[in-house]
């Protein structure tokens, strides 16, 4: 076994270990508090609603217009119209930022939640703690105001938030009416203040709850909340303390604020308090949240023959603790509907292993959130909190991220399945010898569930294979009682249920890594990074399969996807080979090296390309190898990266493998083909749209964005856009008018020109015609000209002049093409790039002195210009934006 001391040379003097690490509050009290921005005024009146079963209730605060803030991710909210609510509260029953609207620039950050009333409590005219008052459970979370990010909270604004729950309704209600009577009698001498102003109690109407706030101020500002404050003499605290009931749970919100208010003003609370509502009302449902059957039982632990794991704590919510010791914020906090944590403690088998006991400890917890895209998020941030742990810091200087360590594959519903290795530090004992510490973070995610394993042990080697053993059972485990929504593929059929995507794949226990995952219709598209960084555009599909296969330095992918016709799928090969046909030599990154491409012809399929991209072009083994195959609709791409992109350096030969070791998958194709024309999909089911009818948008908006993108800056000049500017000059093809650039221009058109140093400028122009038919015809009509003409001479200047026509780059029904001229001395050119959307044709053009080695070097700048300014032509087609 390798002795982890030998890695720890770098590191500083030895420290005591504790028995747990300390969670992130108790190291960084106040710095582990999350600001994120709002928008929104607290001033104006907030108009709410808590709406029964899932509906988010957003209180709308500001000046007319304003946006409401988004709610933080709901869980489930009972009925509201007879709450009784009995499930114990938790710390999601407390609002978080997304909940609270601040004024625009302001950041609203938070403190970890906490049970108990704690010390001070929560309003200055607060005598007893609720608990004093017959709650149960309390917990309780402090808000803080700041204009930057990260910065620390105003001294002069404060937010309280305390949630109880009581032994009975009633309870609760005369809990509410205690603390509207502490306000009420609330007087200067308690708050040691020269005079206070009542303002009095206000009802406010929350369907299904009981809710009211009470409001005063009271002066000088040196009075409470503890410190001095060199303000004006006008300047007063502004307090409001609002209670909402709903059944036997309360909430309790304490806002406290520099600065007085006048009688018109719009009581803070009225816009807060709808929120702490939903918050108050939120439950898990009992059939399908989270429970201690989603948990290791002792008997699923492992550890080795020197010792064993026994369950110290099971409870809900997030405890005081942080759920690891990288964590900056709790699973709560992050939008989790749910939480259930364990913990474990080690008994030893053995008497003379007392040195590494205190360093020895276990953790599970399982959370549940509204969607799968917050669990991802959070599954995601576990692993980026490992780079640094920064929480930890004080506790363990130290700290190191080591590694990925490889697992088992679990269940096949897996989306995230991780165990990562970190070192803590090092103990040197007084014998001289040491231990490391190490700590191990096992991360799962199936759907909307994740769950956290954590082992934490002080030993002479990294020792992961127990997390290894007990990462699986997690997995399965946490599948337990989850409901899986069918997805919108679920009755495509297009793809045969069965279909072999993986088939000719390594079996995963031969992968020092995740191997197989998938195939599945959920899996994130695969995404290309061309070498010139133009974007592959994603064109419209039925269906799509994906599988991924891991190892190290190993990266196996297929994707197959369905289009309507052949045409599309012909298209989409020709969107994917097309930037890399584009550009052979990539730019120098900051190394000076550059990847080169190429692009050769496969013999499978209907069509068939292998992309081959070499680091550095160096004949080696390090690079990836991609084959596109189409069979009628259907497009299968395969995908290697690492050493298995080119493992022996023979190109040829990475590609035969490729296809040998797809061969089952290729020889299905065919059968995606009879099940559509078997009937499961018909795509000419619908007869589409009159194109020929009057299009309900003729005009072009004198607001329309035409120089979306544009990002023109410093010496360039810019006209436009405007009606009576042309935009994009109109020319002759082989003697005739340019069909789409007219150089009259008689419909409704905007243009927009940029003028550079030198003889460069970049032109647009949209245009609007009466229907889509005529839109279609023009476009038709300049792909003839283009067609028939590869020479011509300029109208303008008897130039002669040569015409290329390039593939599409955009999805749209584009054409992209270019002239060149001055043959026989300077040369110049123009590239285009004309696009319909419904019944509209916006033109891009890129004019200077181009070569026939430059021309293409225009042609992402209209892609990007393109790409920047068509979503805005959602006018002009029949759906509308």
């Amino acid at each position: 076994m390798s002795d982890p001391l030998d890695r720890l040379t770098e590191f500083g003097s030895s420290f005591e270990g504790g028995t747990m690490p300390k969670s992130a509050a108790e190291v960084r009290a106040r710095g582990d508090q999350i600001r994120r921005r709002r928008q929104g005024l607290i001033a104006g009146a907030a108009t709410a609603a808590v709406v029964a079963v899932a509906v988010p209730v957003v209180a709308v605060i500001g000046s007319p217009g304003g946006e409401p803030p988004e709610p933080a991710p709901n869980p489930t909210v009972s009925d509201t119209a007879s709450v009784t609510p009995s499930d114990p509260i938790t710390e999601a029953n407390l609002m978080v930022p997304t909940d609270i609207p601040a004024p625009e620039g302001i950041v609203v950050g938070y403190g970890s939640a906490r049970r108990g009333d704690g010390q001070p409590l929560a309003s200055p005219c607060q005598p007893s703690s609720l608990e004093d008052l017959g709650a149960t459970t309390v917990f309780q979370r402090d808000y803080f105001f700041s204009a930057s990010e990260g910065g620390d909270g105003a001294a002069d604004h404060h937010l309280n938030e305390t949630i109880a729950q009581f032994p009975s309704a009633a309870a609760a209600r005369e809990a509410a009416g205690v603390i509207r009577d502490w306000h009420e009698e609330c007087d200067a001498d308690s708050l040691g203040a020269d005079d206070i102003d009542d303002k009095g109690v206000r009802q406010v109407e929350i369907p299904g709850v009981e809710a009211s706030i009470w409001q005063g101020q009271y002066g000088p500002p040196s009075a409470s909340p503890g410190s001095a404050y060199d303000a004006r003499d006008d300047q007063r605290w502004h307090l409001e303390s609002g209670t909402v009931v709903a059944g036997d749970r309360l909430a309790m919100v304490t806002d406290l604020d520099l600065g007085g208010r006048t009688a018109a003003e719009p009581w803070v609370l009225e816009g807060i308090l709808p929120v702490a509502a939903e918050r108050l009302l939120v439950t898990m449902d009992p059939d399908a949240g989270l429970s201690e059957a989603n948990l290791l039982s002792d008997d699923q632990t492992t550890y080795d023959e020197f010792g064993s794991w026994h369950t110290a704590d099971t409870y809900s919510g997030d405890g005081q603790d942080a759920f690891h010791p990288c964590a900056e914020r709790s699973l709560t906090e992050q939008g989790a509907a749910g939480v259930i944590n364990r913990t474990w403690s080690f008994e030893s088998t053995t008497s003379d292993d007392e040195t590494y006991l205190a360093e020895r400890w276990l953790r599970q917890t399982a959370a549940e959130f509204s969607d799968e895209e917050a669990a991802n998020n959070a599954a995601t941030r576990i692993f980026e909190s490992l780079a640094d742990c920064a929480p930890a810091a004080e506790t363990y200087p130290d700290y190191q991220y080591l590694e990925e360590v490889p697992l088992e594959s679990g269940p096949p519903e897996l989306d995230y399945f991780a165990l990562y290795t970190s070192q803590l530090g090092n103990v040197q004992d007084p014998d001289g010898g040491g231990y490391a510490l190490v700590m191990h973070t096992g991360v799962v995610q199936i759907g909307t569930r994740i769950a956290v394993l954590t082992m934490g042990i002080g030993a002479q080697d990294f020792f992961p294979q127990p997390m290894q053993e007990m990462l699986p059972t997690v997995a399965e485990l946490l599948v337990a009682g989850l409901v899986v929504p069918e997805g919108d593929n679920a009755e495509m059929g297009v793809i045969p249920d069965g279909f072999p995507l993986a088939a000719g794949w390594p079996d995963s226990a031969e992968a020092e890594g995740r191997g197989l995952i998938g195939p599945s219709r959920d899996l994130e598209t695969l995404v290309f990074d061309t070498p010139c960084g133009v974007n592959v555009t994603d064109l419209d599909h039925i269906d799509r399969l994906r599988a991924t296969w891991e190892s190290v330095e190993d990266f196996r992918q297929r994707q197959l996807t369905v289009y309507a016709d052949g045409d599309v799928a012909g298209a989409a090969v020709e969107e994917l080979i097309g930037p890399f046909q584009d550009c052979p030599l990539g730019p120098e990154d900051e190394s000076g090296s550059r990847t080169e491409t190429e692009v050769l012809p496969v013999d499978a399929g209907d069509e068939a390309w292998a992309i081959l991209e070499r680091d550095g072009g160096v004949a080696g083994s390090m690079g990836e190898t991609t084959v596109v195959v189409r069979d009628a609709t259907s497009v299968l791409v395969l995908n290697h990266g690492g050493h298995a992109g080119r493992p022996d350096g023979d190109s040829q030969a990475t590609i035969d493998r490729l296809l040998d070791e797809a061969s089952e998958v290729i020889a299905a194709l065919p059968s995606i083909q009879e099940n559509m024309d078997d009937g499961a999909v018909d795509p000419d089911a619908s007869e589409g749209p009159d194109l020929g009818a009057p299009a309900g948008t003729t005009e072009v908006p004198a607001s329309f964005r035409l120089a979306a993108g544009s990002g023109a800056t410093g010496s360039v000049e810019v006209y436009g856009p405007d009606r009576s500017e042309v935009g994009v000059f109109s020319t002759t093809v082989c003697g005739e008018d340019i069909a789409a650039i007219p150089r009259v221009i008689e419909l409704s058109h905007l243009g927009y020109r940029e003028v550079y140093e030198g003889e460069g400028s970049h032109q647009r122009r949209i245009t609007a015609y009466p229907t889509v038919q005529d839109a279609i015809d023009e476009m038709n009509a300049l792909r003839a000209q283009l067609d028939g003409c590869e020479r011509d001479t300029a109208y303008e200047s008897n130039d002669e002049r040569v015409w290329d026509v390039y593939r599409p780059r955009t999805g749209y029904d584009e054409i992209t093409f270019s002239y060149l001229g001055g043959l026989d001395g300077p040369p110049y050119g123009t590239a285009y790039s004309v696009v319909r959307v419904g019944n509209a044709i916006l033109a891009v053009a890129e004019s200077g002195e181009y070569s026939p080695e430059t021309i293409t070097g225009a042609l992402p700048n209209l892609a990007r210009a393109v790409g920047a300014v068509a979503p805005e032509m959602c006018i002009f087609t029949a759906d509308g934006c």
